[in-house]
């Protein structure tokens, strides 16, 4: 790593083998950002097709089990993990492999300091290469790392990346509390706005046609919103995202008799989600509590969607509601079809009035959503810890 500007090393488990290919993108987003004036490289596991530079940030893969058996990395870990349980084997060896990498490159490249995303695996990677090479840290929580977390062992863990940690930072205020941490500590995921701002004049509204995007697992509450639909005849839904419970959505859209309705376009590049969103009579996010606990942080769709200036219905839950209140959006109860049914049928009978509140929404609320101004958060934050300053 270049000498001279702040040095940051970023470890995440989620990353895109290459920009728009469809995975969520905000630590990649961020990253790009902080790199406008520090020098960042972003650990995170192997993956395939993977690029291994995207403009200013280096991005290294690291080798976490045989390369033939490998696919944790491909998709959320702990849903994985659910599915499959015999992929702890694989889990060992990730965290195990993130740790020694991590070490590693503290050991040989010195960086000023580390930006680890989740408290696990990348905080516990932090903490102990923070133990061993005394390289300060900042972890950022974004959500399962928060509330699926349950188990006396990763909750041991994860109270020892806190207590270490120079800075915490949760991407919710719900998280925040859960954490014990000052709500005001808490900072959503922002999005690059020249890539989603877009004038009104190029707005195509389709009266009808409602847009998810997302992973398709159970927190995103696909479920609800194909209940929902069933309610109206006239409607139609474009399911953009892939995930470990689509083939149960797919056989549930057709036992509501709404196939012909519900297009599965799987996972996307950014660009297409953009032209999905760009048509939309309003962007659904109909986020549930998971049987597990766990539940969305700030969804980036909802940072999306208000950037393009399209309509939002969501549900009154955890992050959301940190940016968004009921004036600017339509809010409603997690996983209630009939009111979620009601809001798409207000949003198909005013179309004008919802694109007036979307315009008012945006004008609001999206410079707490501008990834240029939290990256300047971010970099004060890892400025702090690299200095070693109190906070």
């Amino acid at each position: 790593m270049d000498a001279g500007a702040l040095r940051i090393l970023v470890l995440t488990s989620t990353l895109p083998a290459r920009p728009g290919d469809g995975t969520p993108e905000f630590v990649l987003t961020l990253s790009l950002k902080l790199a406008d004036s520090a020098v960042v490289m972003i650990l995170a596991p192997r993956v395939k097709l993977a690029v291994s530079r995207v403009d200013a940030v280096e991005i290294r893969r690291f080798p976490y089990f045989p390369k033939r058996f490998e696919s944790l990395a491909a998709d959320a870990i702990l849903p994985e993990l659910r599915r499959h349980p015999w992929k702890l084997f694989e889990a060992v060896s990730l965290v195990v492999s993130f740790v020694w990498h991590t070490f590693r490159y503290c050991r040989d490249l010195r960086p000023d300091v580390i930006h680890a995303h989740w408290l696990l695996p990348g905080g516990l990677s932090a903490w102990l290469a923070s133990i061993a090479t005394r390289t300060p840290y900042i972890v950022t929580v974004h959500g399962a790392d928060a509330y699926a977390l349950k188990g006396p062992v990763t909750r041991w863990l994860r109270e020892r990346v806190i207590r270490r940690a120079h800075r915490v930072i949760p991407v919710s205020r719900e998280i925040a509390s859960i954490l014990g941490l000052d709500p005001r500590t808490a900072l959503p995921m922002g999005i690059d706005l020249d890539s989603w701002a877009l004038p009104s004049e190029l707005r195509q509204r389709l009266t009808g046609h409602f847009v998810f995007v997302g992973r398709l697992a159970e927190k995103k509450g696909l479920a609800v919103a194909l209940e929902a639909l069933a309610q109206i005849p006239g409607a139609h839904l474009t399911v953009v995202g892939d995930g470990p419970d689509r083939g149960k959505l797919e056989e549930l859209a057709s036992e509501l008799g709404i196939s012909s309705r519900v297009q599965f376009e799987g996972t996307q590049p950014a660009r297409l989600a953009r032209e999905f969103l760009r048509t939309a009579n309003a962007a659904l996010i109909p986020s549930v509590v998971a049987a597990s606990g766990d539940q969305d942080g700030t969804p980036v769709v909802l940072a999306e969607a208000v950037a393009l200036g399209t309509p939002v219905i969501a549900s009154r839950l955890g992050g959301i509601v940190d940016i968004v209140d009921d004036t600017m959006v339509s809010l409603v109860s997690p996983g209630d079809p009939n009111e979620l049914a009601d809001a798409m049928r207000f949003a198909m009978d005013h179309q004008e009035e919802m694109d007036e509140r979307a315009d008012a929404t945006r004008a609001q609320v999206i410079d707490q959503l501008d990834a240029s101004r939290i990256a300047n958060a971010y970099i004060g934050f890892l400025e702090e810890a690299a200095q070693g300053t109190e906070h």
